[in-house]
């Protein structure tokens, strides 16, 4: 899962349906972009989680601007996109994992390429997730 700042709220609801199935043994990877700190929503409970769920939940937090004291454990600066996501998906199986990505068009046009809006579906392919070799049949948009 690859999200930024309110994206970050769908992929909430599915973390916490997929963890509350106790025959579900989905592993599930979040990479969180938000402009500060301050600014990361729903982290509390993401924490809750990823410490009720190890090895199953793994959260990566980035923020454009880090805290003037430096970086705080577990918050890396940055944004989501490139090489963040090209070592957040290191290791999946193209033939089995899919990669969900919701957040702003800038990002979403770096990581997997824009949504169209309306009915128009997925739309094309696009961005570091193409250049990684996924496909639209493992990528999904919202």
């Amino acid at each position: 899962m690859v999200a930024g700042g309110t994206g970050v709220a769908p992929m909430v609801q599915l973390i916490e349906r997929v963890l509350r199935d106790p025959e579900d043994r989905t592993t599930l990877r979040l990479l969180y972009g938000s402009p500060s700190q301050e600014d990361i929503i729903l982290r509390e409970r993401l924490d809750t989680l990823a410490r009720e769920h190890p090895g199953r939940l793994h959260v990566e937090y980035l923020v454009q601007r880090g805290a003037a004291g430096g970086e705080e454990v577990g918050v890396g600066v940055g944004v989501p996109g490139g090489s963040r996501v090209a070592k957040h998906v290191q290791g999946f199986d193209k033939a089995r994992d899919v990669v969900l990505v919701c957040g702003p068009d800038a990002m979403m046009r770096e990581v997997c390429g824009v949504r169209p809006l309306g009915d128009a579906g997925q739309g094309p392919l696009g961005g570091v997730l193409r250049d990684l070799g996924f496909s639209s049949t493992n990528v999904f948009k919202f």
